[in-house]
């Protein structure tokens, strides 16, 4: 199963298990934004700044698990 990217039609995924706010709002248009930030639970693994929120743990909730 070949992984989905959670921001279609976007050159942007993040590198690390983990999104900013400011990120969102800088790479996408205000409703998708909002969209993502609302649904997206806070990052609560190693390293990540305050306010991180989890992309890993919101892609996998939308597409599933992948093989990679």
């Amino acid at each position: 199963m070949k992984k989905k990217n959670v921001f279609k039609g976007s050159f942007f995924l993040p590198p690390q298990p983990y999104i900013l706010v400011e990120e969102l709002r800088r790479e996408l248009p205000p409703e998708q934004a909002e969209y993502c930030i609302t649904r997206m639970p806070p990052y609560s693994g190693p390293g990540a700044p305050p306010g991180a929120l989890d992309y890993t743990a919101f892609s996998t909730a939308l597409y599933g698990e992948s093989d990679l």
